[in-house]
């Protein structure tokens, strides 16, 4: 490849070893953090922000919720599954309930909700 060529596509064959592989980049266990400045939290500090700012969740029910697709929006590095801070607070403030006076009225607010999203379905 000629020169100009190569610093068109910003090519640089300086960063690779002369022997075998390159060596890999450590991430923090619990905190990556990409271009955008945003933080990603693994599942272990999804949980904990999650018990700390709401009381409720862990590690086990974000995997759970995570496999059957009703868990906060998340992002795959590898095999480590990601979660953003954000996400996390809008899927949290998603799961609690409105004010209820008891738990009867806790199940006809949810029976009604139900109903409400198969009409839309059905629509």
């Amino acid at each position: 490849m000629s020169a100009p060529l190569e610093e068109h596509l910003n090519f640089t064959t300086a960063a690779k070893p002369k022997f075998g592989r390159a060596p890999r980049q450590k991430v923090t266990p619990d905190v990556a953090t990409l271009d955008d400045n945003v933080e990603y939290l693994d599942r272990k500090g999804a949980g904990a922000l999650l018990q700390r700012e709401f009381g409720f969740c862990s590690e086990k029910i974000l995997a759970k919720r995570s496999w059957s697709g009703t868990g906060p929006v998340s992002y795959r590095h590898g095999s480590k599954t990601l979660y953003r801070p954000a996400d996390l607070r809008a899927w949290a403030r998603l799961q609690v309930s409105g004010p209820i006076t008891s738990a009867a009225d806790y199940k006809a607010k949810k029976r009604e909700a139900a109903a409400t999203s198969n009409e839309r379905a059905t629509a």
